[in-house]
């Protein structure tokens, strides 16, 4: 890995949600990390991982449950 990170060429997903203006179109690529060691912005208040069943039960922002409707944990390494 050349950096810190490495984006897949392509993205693994698309999806879209409707807010109260506008139609958001939600794109997402495969990427693999070196390490986990950094530096959250300031604004960043907590990270978690979780699985998709976890995070199934969680209160979440309308544009999460429909990627995990599509997302195939067989698709990532």
């Amino acid at each position: 890995m050349a950096g810190r990170f490495q984006v897949a060429e392509y993205p693994m997903y698309f999806t879209s949600f409707v807010n109260t203006k506008d139609i958001m179109w939600l794109i997402f690529f495969d990427v693999k990390v070196r390490d986990l060691d950094f530096t959250p912005l300031r604004k960043c208040r907590e990270i978690e991982f979780f699985d998709k069943e976890s995070a199934q039960n969680l209160h979440l922002l309308p544009s999460v449950p429909p990627f995990l409707d599509i997302f195939d944990q067989n698709r990532h390494h």
